[in-house]
């Protein structure tokens, strides 16, 4: 790895065995901290894999993001990347 830009991007790909796993709930994901240390990329995690299920959900919304909800936080970056 040369950068944490770097690292971040490849822990955030999904394997195949997460992305046949994403295929099975039917319901809604809950990233609970996901503001935290390892937050932001766990989110980013579950995004692409849900893109790669490809079982037409989307992120519908993020809930009690007072503590999060600027535009320079991690959290927020995250996801404005997989919009």
């Amino acid at each position: 790895m040369r950068a944490v830009a770097e690292l971040e991007e490849r822990r955030s790909q999904p394997r195949e065995a997460l992305v046949a796993d994403l295929r099975k709930p039917d319901g809604d994901i809950l990233a609970l901290g996901a503001d935290g240390k390892l937050g932001p990329g766990l989110v980013r995690l579950a995004l692409r894999g849900v893109a790669a299920a490809e079982t037409g959900a989307y992120p519908a919304e993020i809930a009690g993001r007072t503590a999060t909800s600027k535009t320079d936080d991690p959290l927020g970056q995250a996801l404005e990347e997989q919009a």
